[in-house]
């Protein structure tokens, strides 16, 4: 066996291994994402630059708006800060660590009220601005220097020179060229308002600093600290600059804040109680606080809030809306539903409708407990507006949508819809009338009728059932009874009704005779029960009469038990046309009909007739 040498061996046994190659390095994490944006603005990243989009934003990044353009820019704290038009902003390490070379920065408020604020700086050419805790404020920077506007809290300014300034709310500071000005407030700036605008009665208000609510029918500014009622009869509502909340009879609360400040507009009531509508305008974003419930958005939205308890639900008509409840947000679209308090937000769920009604045409709706109603629209969308009233001045939806709009059906009264062009004015409009359903045939006793024995044709016309009819004929001298026998036209063999009276008249019981013709008699009886001599033939006709002018139903009826056995039956009007659920019915020549249901827990029977659509809504049971 041959053996290494000592040296050889020393060499080979001391030859370290290679090392592993580093690990990759990890992927940057953005610092903050384009949240909003207005008019051209651009994106300049590792030397070259593009046309920006909504997308993350990472350090070194430089952002830079051109005229009439702005844009927000938004961290995971809920910082935001909004550039103005012809701005040149360099991402730092983040939104709390900036740069600007020139423009305009607005530091806007966040979920902590402005807290995640306290301690950001921002280097300027003119110096470094720093922000205390819970500030508000505006800079500009220009080639003549920098100003900036402070709205809530302080900025502390190191000039490059090594001087000092402190500007606080409601003062301004101008760095410029050998220039440094503080401006001192004249005033303190006046507590911001939300208007209280009366729509009808004696709603109630109770300003701040006032012991007791008082009636008015004036428009009536609010501020925090001020609360408000409206009892029974009365309506009103809260209008901002973005937002207006109509409050329905009922309705309370008090107004803990009111604020509108970069590019938000921000209400928040505590104690608030009853239904209302919320509208945001679109001009700006706008948030409304009920209680522990956040409502935002920045497109033109209707929505419904209705307590349930100690929870409430929220129905957005049209536009979008972001609803905020213990830590979690979801993104209601229009025709979604949410019931948010107490425990966790459960999951939107789309409104379930009963029947949507056409546009353009006469529309009646008989029903008891609706629900919700859809509103046909154009599949484009349109400026749609839906009141109360044909002038459209107390309007209860506003905004753009397509298809339909989902709306809760009054028990009563009337709602009316249309579409706008671009230059506000009506285009295709809608009308419906809803009334309770007394469209229910009513079984039991027909009213009687009576034939008479003349040897002619007697003819009884009947719409819900024949009646009970009563017989009379000549008395015969020493007629002891009298019987009489109803024979169907064509067959004499059989009689279909046959009894003996001790009087000259019978009664044939409502039911016994149907549609159709008739032969009858009446023969005299003797003593002895004999027939002691033959009646007269008479002729009857039986006819149904369809007079009626709107849809008769006999089944179902609200509440039946639902069941594949289930027919549909009743009459509607001569020259009219029915369907049920969608699908056409056949009428017979009188109007009437009959035909199986579905298992489905709600019928709604469509009648087109003389021009106009009618609909009725039966609800089944389980």
């Amino acid at each position: 066996m041959r053996r290494l040498a000592p040296i050889a061996l020393a060499v080979v046994l001391g030859c370290p291994e290679e090392p592993p190659p580093p690990p990759p390095a990890p992927a940057p994490r953005p610092v903050a994402r384009l949240a909003e944006l207005e008019g051209p603005v651009s994106l300049e990243r590792d030397g070259g630059a593009a046309a920006a989009k909504k997308e993350p934003l990472f350090q070194g990044d430089v952002v830079a708006t051109g005229a009439g353009a702005r844009a927000v820019l938004a961290d995971e704290r809920g910082r935001q800060l909004e550039l103005g038009e012809d701005t040149r902003f360099k991402v730092g390490a983040s939104l709390a660590a900036l740069e600007v070379e020139t423009g305009e920065i607005a530091f806007l408020s966040d979920d902590d009220g402005g807290t995640a604020w306290g301690g950001a700086s921002l280097s300027t050419p003119f110096g470094k601005a720093t922000l205390a805790a819970g500030t508000a404020a505006r800079l500009r920077v220009r080639d003549g220097g920098l100003a900036a506007e402070v709205s809530i809290g302080e900025i502390e300014l190191e000039e490059v020179d090594g001087g000092a300034r402190t500007a606080k709310a409601g003062q301004r500071l101008q760095v410029g060229v050998g220039l440094v000005e503080l401006e001192e407030p004249a005033q303190p700036p006046p507590p911001q308002q939300i208007l209280f605008k009366v729509e009808a009665g004696k709603p109630q208000v109770k300003p701040k600093g006032s012991a007791r609510f008082v009636p008015t029918t004036k428009d009536t500014p609010l501020e925090a600290g001020a609360a408000y009622k409206v009892p029974a009869g009365a309506r009103a509502r809260l209008e901002g600059d973005a937002l207006v909340l109509l409050v329905q009879p009922g309705g309370a609360g008090q107004v803990e804040s009111v604020e509108n400040l970069g590019g938000l507009s921000a209400l928040s009531l505590k104690g608030a109680a009853g239904a209302s509508t919320l509208r945001l305008t679109g001009k700006q974003k706008a948030k409304l606080e009920l209680d522990d419930v956040t409502l935002s958005g920045s497109q033109e939205t209707t929505a419904a809030v209705t307590p349930q308890g100690k929870r409430r639900r929220i129905e957005v008509r049209v536009g979008e809306l972001e609803v905020r409840h213990a830590g979690q947000t979801k993104v209601l679209k229009a025709g979604d539903a949410l019931v948010v308090g107490g425990g966790a937000i459960e999951e939107p769920q789309p409104l379930k409708v009963a029947l949507t009604l056409p546009m353009g045409k006469r529309v009646q709706v008989y029903a008891a407990k609706l629900g919700h109603v859809g509103l046909g629209l154009p599949d484009e969308p349109r400026r749609v507006q839906v009141a109360h009233d044909s002038n459209f001045e107390a309007l209860l939806v506003e905004g753009v949508a397509a298809k339909q709009v989902v709306v809760p059906a009054p028990a009563k009264g009337e709602l009316y819809w249309r579409t706008l062009d671009d230059k506000g004015q009506p285009q295709t409009q809608g009308r419906a009338r809803f009334s309770a359903d007394t469209a229910s045939l009513k079984e039991g006793t027909a009213k009687t009728d009576t034939v008479h024995e003349t040897g002619l044709k007697a003819t009884i016309y009947f719409q819900r059932q024949v009646p009970t009819l009563t017989f009379t004929f000549a008395p015969s001298p020493g007629a002891t009874g009298y019987r009489l026998r109803v024979y169907q036209a064509g067959d004499l063999k059989a009689a279909v009704v046959e009894k003996k009276v001790p009087e000259p008249k019978a009664t044939v019981e409502s039911g016994q005779l149907g549609e159709g013709s008739y032969l009858w008699s009446a023969s005299p009886l003797d003593a002895a029960g004999n027939e002691s001599g033959g009646g007269r033939m008479n002729k009857l006709d039986v006819v149904y009469d369809n007079s009626t002018t709107t849809l008769r139903i006999a089944s179902p009826r609200n509440g039946d038990k639902r069941s594949g056995s289930l027919r549909a039956s009743g009459v509607a009007p001569l020259d009219s046309s029915l369907t049920i659920n969608g699908k056409a019915v056949a009428l017979d020549a009188q109007g009437r009909f009959s035909t199986p249901v579905p298992d489905t827990d709600t019928v709604v029977f469509r009648l087109k007739a003389d021009g106009a659509d009618s609909f009725w809504v039966r609800r089944l049971r389980r």
